[in-house]
């Protein structure tokens, strides 16, 4: 799991739309899941799981949130993956809430 990120300074809402995974190898799926806030003393929001395997192109979603945060899971028992990068369709919404 990485720390949360935010856009900028954390005044701007932004949008996940997209997360593209690039995967080395997988042995089994890949649950990823989204953490969202909209401040950082705020209610975290758990979105997912989506399930990734090595073939999978990109995952849709539509998150808006001040701050997020990204936990990988093997979600097969004895598997294991390995991910070269991981991309993210993300966008400032300009709304400043």
């Amino acid at each position: 799991e990485n720390a949360p990120f935010d856009v900028g300074e954390g005044e701007e809402l932004m949008e996940l739309k997209r997360i593209i995974p690039d995967f080395l190898s997988t042995s089994g799926d890949v649950s990823i899941y989204v953490k969202s806030r909209m401040s950082p003393k705020g209610t975290k929001s758990v979105n997912g799981p989506y399930t990734a395997q090595q073939a999978t192109a990109f995952l849709d979603m539509r998150i808006k949130a001040r701050q997020l945060a990204l936990k990988f899971v093997g979600a097969t028992t004895g598997g294991f993956w390995r991910m070269i990068a991981i991309r993210l369709d993300l966008y400032k919404t300009g709304a400043k809430r």
